[in-house]
């Protein structure tokens, strides 16, 4: 009987998983395929980094602020499959949605761990009868939830950039803590464990002090294992982590010449808290600092700033932030680090920490023991916070996570995801549901919240812009039609051109076109008078470049407002000014 029983939960998870995981597959894919024309802004770099890799070009490769992992995958992936420029973008989705679905496995992992430790405890605690054990299904349904809203919602599939694969490992490594706690005398969990910190550090630099904030959290974390062995299990797992990181680590630190893990954290300061310096074309002030080697004003009405070397690149000027940011000095300011901090808190608090608030006095609703039980096992199970608080602290402190309030570009939201969703799986652990709310309860109380979250992801405005085909400019593969009609116009390959805006969102189609951008030209080229405009045309043919390129005109212009000596770009609404 107790067989048949267990048989039945047995295929009860198995179904729920294979429906949750189908479901993950699918969603993902749709998205992946909805994205499949747009490249995000860090995406060119990152590809012009794997290219200097596969070229041997370490030198130029190596780069302070991008982590190489994510060039590295789509170094494997230009290698083996020798995409032409039509089929790079989707090659580039497609490696995008493989580490979707390594994110979907490690959190498999991660759950199942949580799972078998959630039942561990329950199982050796005093007055068991008195307990309402958490069913397994609850764990799947209730954590595949969060984690499909998380990566679709917050992080976005088709993003071309190394978050999911940030998420995979943060839920990897957090499964290997679990693991340790349950068998803290194996000795192969603490090499497993260092070696995926190492690769989450070569995944986003800030993963390193993040990733002895890992290592703090296993020491000593089971009584069956004394102080001293876990500190030498806890030793070997920081040694592996370094022994990962310290290649590319000592590789930056001799390319600035002073030691750095990576200077994003610094840069991201600057431009986000204090003292808020222009994340491009930065030339320096009283307050941010003099740049080391800055970009190169070369005409003031209207202002054209000038990138052309020494960095590589189809964009040199965000090729190497890092480079054209030296000098810049990030500066302490308690009043405005306050206000960071509560801007960051209210949009934490609207995000989910509100659902954490209902969630606690839903708790205390039932009875003052369930209440008290649930602050308990927190105190108890602080190790497991340790993490996700700490990511949460650096984030809520080092950046501005309310910086864009464009609900689908999912700015910030991508940083937190894995955190708040390792917190809700954390919190669910610790609660003890007492046997006043019968299992039946229980369960109407999951379905209910899982077709409430389910109904919110599918009608918040945000979703539709997330999921639909959203092409440039309402135009289908937009950056191909670009630098295809580009080399119909007589723009060959290495030719040098320039923007007309300062804005760099959609350039990718200067790497398919193989091109270089050296230049960018103020907006109020629009309004200058004709004397002007000739100026900086000069200005710019003398600096070298082939054509100035409008990707798209602002709101108040109209393609009549241009003068005759300008094209439109077959299709597209984008425009070229040969020289």
């Amino acid at each position: 009987m107790l067989k048949n029983k267990i048989s039945e939960v047995n295929r009860l998870n198995l179904v729920l998983r294979s429906v949750f995981w189908a479901l993950a597959i699918i969603l993902g894919f749709i998205q992946t395929r909805s994205g499949r024309y747009l490249m995000w802004y860090d995406g060119p770099s990152y590809l012009d980094i794997a290219d200097n890799y596969l070229k041997g070009d370490w030198t130029t490769a190596i780069n302070a602020c991008w982590s190489p992992l994510y060039s590295w995958i789509l170094g494997i992936a230009l290698f083996i499959f020798h995409p032409s420029p039509y089929w790079e973008l989707f090659l580039v989705k497609s490696v995008n949605f493989v580490l979707y679905l390594f994110a979907l496995f490690s959190f498999d992992f991660f759950l199942n761990q949580i799972i078998s430790y959630s039942s561990d405890k329950e199982n050796r605690k005093e007055g068991i009868d008195d307990i309402l054990k958490k069913p397994d299904w609850v764990w799947i349904v209730l954590g595949y939830t969060i984690f499909i809203w998380s990566s679709i919602v917050w992080i976005l599939v088709h993003r071309d950039s190394p978050d999911m694969m940030v998420a995979a490992l943060v839920y990897l490594a957090t499964g290997f803590v679990v693991r340790i706690a349950m068998n803290p005398l194996n000795w192969s969990n603490y090499v497993i464990l260092g070696f995926i910190l190492g690769l989450s550090y070569l995944s986003k630099s800030f993963m390193l002090p993040l990733g002895f904030v890992y290592i703090i959290s296993i020491i000593h974390i089971s009584d069956r294992i004394s102080l001293k062995s876990s500190l030498l299990r806890a030793s070997i797992s920081a040694l592996l982590m370094l022994l990962v990181a310290l290649p590319f680590i000592t590789a930056i630190s001799l390319q600035k010449q002073r030691f750095t893990i990576g200077d994003a954290g610094k840069l991201n300061y600057a431009w986000y808290v204090s003292p808020v310096a222009n994340d491009h074309y930065w030339q320096g002030s009283p307050e941010t600092g003099t740049p080391a080697h800055p970009v190169r004003t070369i005409n003031k009405n209207p202002e054209i700033i000038e990138f052309a070397t020494p960095i590589s690149g189809s964009y040199p000027a965000w090729y190497d932030p890092s480079y054209w940011s030296d000098g810049i000095q990030p500066k302490f300011d308690l009043e405005k680090q306050i206000y960071i901090i509560k801007q960051n808190l209210k949009y934490l608090i609207k995000l989910f920490l509100a659902f954490f608030l209902l969630l606690f006095f839903f708790l205390a609703s039932i009875n003052k023991e369930c209440t008290i039980g649930f602050l308990r096992n927190i105190i108890h199970n602080w190790r497991f916070f340790l993490t996700p608080i700490a990511g949460f602290i650096s984030f809520i402190i080092f950046t501005d996570l309310a910086v864009i309030d464009e609900p689908w570009i999912a700015f910030q939201t991508r940083y937190i995801a894995p955190f708040v969703l390792m917190l809700f799986v954390f919190v669910v652990f610790s609660v003890d549901v007492k046997s006043v709310l019968s299992k039946k309860t229980l369960g109407g109380i999951v379905i209910v919240s899982v077709i409430l979250a389910n109904v919110a992801l599918l009608f918040q405005p945000s979703f539709k812009r997330r999921t639909i085909e959203y092409p440039v400019n309402d135009i289908r593969n937009y950056h191909w039609q670009v630098a295809d009609n580009l080399a119909k116009m007589g723009v060959r390959p290495g030719d040098r051109v320039a923007v007309l805006g300062f804005d760099d969102e959609e350039l990718y189609w200067a790497r398919l076109a193989k091109v270089k951008i050296i230049a960018a030209m103020s907006a109020d080229y629009y309004s200058s008078k004709k004397r002007k405009k000739t100026i900086a045309l000069n200005v710019l043919k003398k600096a070298g470049v082939n054509a100035l390129v409008i990707p798209s005109l602002p709101p108040w212009v109209s393609d009549k407002d241009l003068s005759p000596d300008w094209d439109k770009i077959g299709e597209t609404k984008t425009y070229i000014y040969k020289f």
